[in-house]
């Protein structure tokens, strides 16, 4: 499932380089929150004066203008200023065929990854009760299930919220397409819950199934369905009539078409139902979120009636986690936290095949901003709100700072451990869909290296090298601009993580397992199965060479041909399995249906493979001994034999070898 990542694939990105995108998480990349916190329940009118007729014409303009550049068919809009509805727009169109509009009030989304603030502030609704502690390890509630956690600090619920389980990525089975097909949340997350792979509470990691886990706590101790909890304690309280975690049949007709433009067609993208619900299948209306946003704005309550108790609201907007407070970014419980233009900004956002979705929360302007497209692209979302907030919020003044600074402050010049490649740690380290990562699509990776001043050399993100001092232990800050990171070390003392925001990691890759040198291993496989199954054979036909009579040459021969063939088979078989029989739109959520089942017969060949590579090494070593055979004879049957152990680790590395869906 792509919920939530920071690198949106637009309308023209190739969609067969989208594979596996899982969307990484778009708790945005924000100014510095600091870690200040609020005080105080009662909630005032903002002095913040809005002229709505001047932002009016603004949108009426910028927004249709821009669809046109994104090729987004329809886009709801709305905004909320002191407990108010100020502004509410559609445009575009709902159903592009029919030539149905787009209506603020009636047209349901898919509001994504935003239905997370939702399952977030039902899971508060129980800890507020004294039902549910968040800082109670979550196996003390989980009767049906255990979470898998090696470490020795438990995975509790305040983890769940803040994204900071450890959990691995995964999207295969993540979806259904039917609602009859979707499975009990609980009996979901039993089958499919990820191990932990890192210590809880020290690395952000974004993770769709850690907040369904969330929802399913909340199923678990009130003993209902999450859908009906949040119906009943959250929605009617609201009156958010139009809003439902399922697609009731009263509401279906009014549901916007989902698209893809790929070619210069649109493509409608059926409705379907995640598995891990809570976490990105709420549907809603702009008129609805207002509602929602309200209450939040106003510390829980709307129009008499109370979500939430006020120190409970603050709770959540509060920063609950960050690498470290001088880094930029923070999360609240399910809220991103950071600053735009001087002002505190509560963030989260949302993407998903045929829908994104954007919700911006000032709470110390009562200010709120909910937009949504139907369409994968959330390059309008981020157009539309930065621009209104250049035009709302008056320009702060900022500190003058020159570069490098003078004198340079004192500084640990012991680098050389930071320096080496990092990955973006949100991808599926255990399951198949990992090898995007060896195609440039999933974890991104960036070296740094330090010079002989004692300063680490990383490049900021136009290109331009960026020299940073260490000011304290595993804490860095550049000489060249603004800017610090952070890094992470294990007890043992090693480096394994580098921060460089309050809710960006990258784990730290040997440089065997870098991307750039698992492509060279698989060029080089690659070339030698070619040389060894088609090269070798074609250049004895072409010499008029007789058949070989020597039976240890004709065993070499046969398992060296045999290895090749297979290893060559087994790719082009993968390749043709996968961009064949899945549409290349359904490539963008990571599988989220499952593989096709004649994966499952493909995926026998590399074992067929090993069987001869394993015969090939013992004739390999075999001729060594025997002599008589010359020594490059020996050497390319040797190199052959090698070539296939390499592969073989090669595509054990990327969950290649066996059913790892």
């Amino acid at each position: 499932m792509i919920e939530h990542f920071p690198y949106r694939p637009t309308s023209d990105v190739n969609p067969r380089l989208a594979l596996v995108i899982h969307l990484l998480c778009i708790c945005a990349l924000l100014p510095n929150p600091g870690l200040a916190t609020e005080t105080g329940w009662s909630v005032q009118a903002s002095p913040l004066s809005i002229n709505v007729t001047e932002l009016e014409r603004f949108l009426d303009v910028f927004i249709p203008e821009r669809m046109e550049t994104h090729r987004i068919p329809g886009v709801q809009f709305i905004m909320v200023k002191d407990g108010q509805i100020i502004l509410a727009k559609g445009y575009g169109f709902a159903d592009l065929d029919n030539k149905i509009p787009v209506d603020p009030r009636r047209t349901l989304f898919r509001i994504c990854s935003i239905a997370k603030v939702v399952t977030g502030t039902a899971v508060m609704q129980l800890a507020e009760k004294n039902r549910l502690d968040l800082n109670r390890d979550v196996n003390d509630y989980l009767t049906r299930f255990k979470v898998n956690n090696p470490f020795p600090r438990p995975v509790t619920t305040q983890h769940l919220l803040t994204h900071t389980p450890g959990f691995d990525d995964v999207y295969i089975h993540k979806s259904v397409r039917r609602a009859e097909d979707q499975p009990p949340l609980g009996e979901f997350l039993a089958q499919r819950l990820p191990p932990v792979i890192t210590p809880p509470g020290e690395v952000y990691t974004y993770s769709n199934l850690g907040n369904a886990l969330a929802g399913y706590l909340v199923e678990a101790l009130s003993e209902q369905d999450f859908a009906d909890y949040v119906t009943d304690h959250i929605f009617k309280p609201l009156g958010m009539r139009r809003s439902s975690f399922r697609l009731p049949d009263s509401l279906a007709p009014d549901l916007a078409k989902g698209y893809w433009f790929e070619n210069g067609e649109y493509t409608i993208i059926p409705f379907d139902f995640l598995n891990d619900y809570p976490a990105g299948q709420m549907i809603s209306t702009a008129g609805d979120m207002a509602r929602f946003m309200i209450a939040h704005l106003q510390k829980g309550h709307y129009d008499g009636k109370r979500i939430l108790e006020g120190a409970t609201t603050e709770a959540m907007h509060q920063v609950q986690f960050t690498h470290h407070p001088r880094l930029q970014g923070a999360m609240g419980h399910t809220f991103a936290i950071g600053w735009v233009r001087g002002q505190k900004l509560l963030a989260h956002d949302g993407g998903y095949l045929g829908a994104s979705t954007r919700l911006w929360l000032f709470p110390e302007s009562q200010l709120g901003i909910y937009m949504a497209c139907n369409i994968l692209n959330g390059q309008l979302n981020n157009e539309v709100t930065y621009g209104l907030a250049e035009r709302i919020f008056p320009e702060t003044a900022v500190e003058e700072l020159s570069f490098p600074p003078e004198p340079i402050p004192e500084y640990d010049g012991d680098v050389v451990r930071f320096s080496g490649t990092y990955r973006q740690t949100r991808y599926t380290h255990g399951t198949l869909p990992k090898v995007g990562i060896l195609m440039n699509l999933l974890g991104f990776e960036f070296s740094i290296g330090h010079n002989q001043e004692g300063m680490i050399v990383m490049n900021d993100l136009q290109g331009r090298p960026r020299r940073m001092i260490q000011i304290e232990p595993l804490l860095f800050q550049s000489i060249d601009d603004n800017y610090f990171c952070a890094f992470r070390q294990d007890q043992q003392g090693r480096v394994t993580h580098l921060f460089t925001n309050g809710t960006t990691a990258f784990e730290k890759v040997p440089w065997y397992y870098t991307v750039a040198f698992q492509q060279k291993v698989f060029l080089f496989c690659f070339t030698v199965f070619a040389v060894t199954a088609i090269g070798a054979p074609l250049l004895r036909r072409i010499r008029k060479k007789p058949k070989e009579d020597n039976p240890l040459r004709k065993q070499l021969n046969r398992y060296a041909l045999l290895s090749g063939n297979t290893f060559l088979m087994y790719l082009l078989a993968f390749g043709a399995t996968v961009f064949l029989f899945i549409p290349a739109y359904e490539m963008v959520i990571g599988f989220a249906y499952g593989l096709p089942d004649m994966l499952y017969l493909v995926q026998i060949l590399p074992f067929l493979g090993i069987v001869f590579v394993v015969l090939l090494s013992y004739y390999s070593v075999k001729i060594w001994f025997v002599g008589q055979h010359g020594f490059f004879s020996a050497m390319y049957f040797s190199l052959a034999s090698l070539t296939g152990i390499l592969f073989i680790w090669f595509l054990y590395y990327w969950n290649l070898l066996g059913w790892r869906f």
